[in-house]
């Protein structure tokens, strides 16, 4: 018998086991080592470096609840434009940037991949001119 059916040998449910203990314990690394070191980093840095690898959909996530609790709690607002029309904006933005953020559904089919495309290129235009309208208000997004 070949060395390549060796592990065969062993029952199925030893290696079920096994292979569970291995889950086991790589859940164990990940809640009581990774978790608590990204959360430590977040507070010294703002981020941590699992966010950089992700990072639109981090920031995806981030700054609609940013601009939305900005639009609830804020007690300024841009000279050129009401408290209500700032409000109004803060949430469309937020708004904007939720909607841009979900990917559309994929059919591998030649309409699907098409209509996916469609959609993705809606969603880059989407996030470009709301960025371009944060942009132009950078200096106003504070409380």
């Amino acid at each position: 018998m070949s060395k390549l059916f060796e592990d065969f040998k062993i029952p199925w449910y030893e290696r079920y086991i096994w292979w569970r203990l291995c889950w086991l314990l790589d859940d164990i690394v990940e809640h009581c080592y990774y978790k608590p070191k990204h959360f430590i980093q977040r507070g010294k840095r703002g981020y941590s470096y699992r966010d950089i690898w992700n990072m639109d959909s981090y920031l995806s996530k981030l700054l609609p609840d940013m601009l939305e609790h900005l639009a609830t709690t804020s007690n300024s607002y841009p000279i050129e434009m009401s408290s209500k029309e700032w409000t109004k904006m803060l949430k469309k933005w937020a708004k904007d940037i939720r909607e841009a953020s979900i990917d559309p559904p994929l059919k591998v089919t030649d309409k699907g991949i098409e209509k996916y495309k469609k959609q993705v290129d809606a969603n880059q235009k989407l996030i470009k001119d709301t960025f371009t309208e944060i942009g132009e208000h950078y200096f106003n997004l504070w409380d």
